[in-house]
C-alpha cells in the first residue's frame, strides 16, 4: 500500500468511529460517492482532490515539498532535506455532504445540524494521532487548514456540501 492509501484508510477508520452510531450518516469511505445523495442524509468522503474545484486540476491543493510552503502557512516544524530525507504536507479534503430533500427541515434546524456534524469532522481530525511509517514514509499527524462551504436548496430541502482542507506533514526518508 501507498501512503496516500494508509493515510486515507487511518482517516476513513477515524471518522467511521466517530460516526458509528449516528443513523443519519450513510457514507464514510474513500472516494466520490457512487450512489444516490437522498438515500442517506449525510456522506462523508475522504478524497485526494478538491471536490469543489472547477479545474480539471487543482495545483493549489495537491502534495507540496515543506520547503516550498511559505513561512506562514507551516503549522509544523519539519528539517527538510537532512541527510536526504525530504519533508512534504501529503494534502487531502474531506467532502462532507448534506441533504434534507428526504428529511424535510426548517433553515436554522437543518443549519445547525449541519454545522455540528462538521465540527464533529474537525474535532476528530484536526491534530489526530494517525503517526505511522509506511516504507521510507513517515507521517506524524493532521491538519484542517481551511474549510469551503456552499449551500444550495431551499423551502425544506437545504442542501450542505463542505470541503475540509486538510494536510499531514511527513517525511520522505533517504535510503541508507
Amino acid at each position: 500500500m501507498g501512503v496516500k492509501s494508509v493515510l486515507l484508510e487511518a482517516i476513513v477508520n477515524l471518522l467511521s468511529d466517530e460516526f458509528a452510531t449516528d443513523p443519519d450518516v450513510g457514507v464514510v469511505k474513500a472516494g466520490p460517492l457512487h450512489d444516490d445523495p437522498t438515500r442517506k442524509e449525510k456522506s462523508i468522503l475522504i478524497r485526494e482532490i478538491d471536490p469543489l474545484s472547477t479545474a480539471r486540476r487543482d495545483d493549489a491543493w495537491m502534495d507540496t515539498r515543506f520547503s516550498d510552503v511559505p513561512d506562514g502557512e507551516k503549522d509544523f516544524v519539519l528539517a527538510d532535506e537532512i541527510g536526504g530525507s525530504k519533508a512534504w504536507y501529503l494534502r487531502l479534503v474531506i467532502e462532507l455532504n448534506i441533504n434534507y430533500a428526504r428529511n424535510r427541515k426548517e433553515r436554522p434546524e437543518a443549519f445547525e445540524d449541519a454545522d455540528t456534524i462538521k465540527d464533529r469532522i474537525i474535532e476528530a481530525i484536526d491534530g489526530a494521532e494517525v503517526a505511522f511509517t509506511d516504507g521510507q514514509w513517515m507521517v506524524f499527524t493532521i491538519f484542517v487548514k481551511k474549510i469551503q462551504v456552499l449551500e444550495q436548496g431551499g423551502a425544506g430541502s437545504w442542501q450542505w456540501r463542505y470541503a475540509l482542507y486538510c494536510q499531514a506533514p511527513a517525511m520522505h526518508l533517504a535510503n541508507d
